[in-house]
């Protein structure tokens, strides 16, 4: 609003000084290293006003145009990244290793450490069969409350693949408390559970989840525990 005063003002004094120029015009004479300009005194105003505004275009662009330059830049970046992530994430579904480790390479180096390029990250290395750099990835993500879930859960089924099954426990755990309700996570510890032989452990974790996992699956697992009897679901 105070702008819009301001600018209103600024215009009607420059509409009474043109007024007061027609009423009064003289002639400007201007002499430079010999030469004499002359023109009318309206004309000198106008081109004085030109060129105070053309200065003052000037002293924008140069003062705004690193950082308009620098944004540019940042969003030609940004899609450059949006594009490699999007096409890493699709080549990792499809299972195509290279493609993934390619994309993974370029998207990293664009946006660093995100906890989407860290899920590549960690992908392409498990197409690439190079697991102690997929736990390292995800070892990385288990302190970030966005993937400390997904990362406690994969590192469980590693320790479980290497027979930790002390570690496998304590993180399938973890990952059951982040998301109680979770099938996966329930599913996950269900079966460290029965590698350890807890098998009232196991059955009392299925008759809680059987509401989350369904009672197909929740069967198919009683089925693992000598002489489980499923309880109901609770509705």
């Amino acid at each position: 609003m105070f702008r819009l005063i301001v600018i209103l003002i600024v215009a009607g004094l420059a509409a009474l000084a043109a007024v007061w120029l027609a009423d009064h015009d003289g002639t400007l004479t201007l002499t430079i290293t010999g030469y004499e300009i002359r023109m009318a005194a309206t004309t000198g105003a106008v081109l004085l006003l030109l060129l105070v505004a053309a200065v003052y275009v000037g002293i924008r662009l140069i003062l705004r145009g690193p950082a308009r330059l620098s944004r540019y830049f940042a969003a030609r970046r940004a899609r450059n990244a949006f594009h490699e992530l999007s096409k890493g994430l699709i080549a990792a579904a499809a299972e195509d290793a290279h493609e993934a480790e390619h994309a993974e390479h370029h998207v990293e180096r664009l946006l660093g450490a995100q906890p989407l390029v860290l899920l590549l990250k960690a992908e392409a290395a498990r197409l690439t069969g190079d697991a102690a750099r997929e736990e390292g990835v995800y070892r990385s993500m288990l302190e970030n409350p966005e993937t400390e879930f997904l990362s406690a859960r994969r590192l469980s089924a590693l320790a479980l693949g290497r027979g930790e099954l002390n570690e496998a426990l304590a993180l399938a755990i973890r990952a059951h408390r982040l998301k109680p309700k979770s099938a996966v996570a329930a599913e996950s510890l269900f079966d460290v559970r029965v590698r350890r032989g807890e098998w009232a452990e196991a059955r009392a974790l299925l008759d809680e989840a059987v509401k989350y996992i369904g009672p197909e699956s929740a069967r198919r697992r009683a089925a693992m525990l000598p002489g489980a009897v499923l309880a109901e679901p609770v509705s």
